[in-house]
């Protein structure tokens, strides 16, 4: 059954919470998955280093085939049987996932860095450099190759499907190196809600065209401080420069463990929340909407997931309303 959790737990109304936007995307987070999950967080470190693969990778993967189960079913068998399930129907594909994750890093170079680095500069000249100030390499904002943005989106990003209506294939990497340490997809907006979400949002009407859709995100790990939001600010400019886009937007889901805090760095804010449906193969594996090969619907109650958008360019006098758009059932299952 489709989630019907209404999307009025977090009151946005409140003024002083408009002012704290990184608490709309907290208080969506579900309390009874984190108190399931927590006493075990170290087992997924566990299973992510003996299988050489990112543990961040491994957690969302966990969480997003536990709705699967009920409620009750949950309670009943606790978060360590639930995990060992849920790591058994995932095993082949993380199999799949170790060597084509190994190979990335070996092409994009991310062993060679420490973790400790971060990026600067602004738009160009970008460095990566030391605790200490030294500079160590320089970083390129580039795009990426179509064939393999494809495969980052179906090998290694966590919904595992390749969006064949991106239109930006854009990532930072290391200098003369043309395969990224960090990656993001953009595509036109296709979906009505989302459009007349971010027109009530803004106090006036937008078009399909006017907007783009951040579909995928993906950095690889331990990826040096402030490249994801970086990422987003030179993609931006380049929608900019390139296109008659006005608005950018995204979805997070706290429910996976996603915080935002990247997209808060990079001028992103909360405008909307929307039903998210999660559907699952026969085998018990995530299927996605656009996918079509859905055969289970879930059967936990799921909270709902947070739109953030931020301008193309920037508009003088713009006054965004600070009222989060609730989306409903009915408008999210009607595109």
């Amino acid at each position: 059954m489709t989630s019907e959790r209404t999307v009025n737990d977090a009151d946005t109304s409140d003024p002083e919470l408009r002012l704290r936007p990184g608490q709309v995307i907290a208080d969506l987070a579900d309390p009874f998955i984190e108190a399931l999950l927590e006493p075990h967080f170290s087992d997924i470190d566990t299973v992510a280093s003996f299988l050489g693969i990112d543990e961040g990778y491994l957690s969302v993967q966990v969480r997003l085939l536990l709705p699967q189960y009920s409620d009750e079913e949950l309670r009943t068998i606790g978060g360590l049987q639930a995990m060992r399930e849920v790591l058994g129907l995932l095993r082949s594909e993380l199999q799949g996932f170790e060597s084509h994750y190994k190979r990335h890093r070996q092409l994009n170079r991310i062993d060679e860095l420490s973790p400790d680095l971060r990026l600067k500069g602004r738009y160009s000249n970008l460095r990566l450099v030391s605790p200490t100030g030294e500079e160590l390499w320089g970083v390129t904002f580039i795009d990426t190759d179509s064939d393999y943005g494809n495969e980052i989106q179906n090998e290694i990003h966590y919904i595992h499907q390749a969006r064949d209506d991106t239109s930006h294939h854009l990532g930072l990497a290391l200098e003369n190196v043309k395969f990224p340490l960090c990656y993001c997809a953009i595509s036109p907006c296709d979906r009505r809600y989302q459009r007349d979400a971010l027109s009530q949002w803004v106090g006036e009407e937008i078009e399909l065209s006017e907007i783009a859709v951040l579909t995928r995100a993906y950095g690889y790990s331990p990826l040096p401080k402030n490249m994801m939001s970086k990422l987003f600010d030179l993609a931006t400019k380049r929608l900019a420069e390139s296109t008659d886009f006005k608005y950018l937007i995204t979805a997070l889901n706290p429910f996976l463990g996603f915080k935002g805090s990247i997209f808060l760095g990079a001028s992103f804010v909360p405008f909307a929340r929307s039903p998210l449906a999660y559907r699952y193969t026969n085998e018990g594996l995530y299927a996605n909407r656009r996918r079509g090969e859905a055969e289970k619907d879930q059967r936990y109650n799921t909270p709902p997931i947070v739109w953030l958008c931020r301008h193309v360019r920037e508009i003088p006098d713009v006054q965004w309303s600070g009222e989060i758009v609730d989306i409903s059932t009915e408008m999210y299952e009607n595109g």
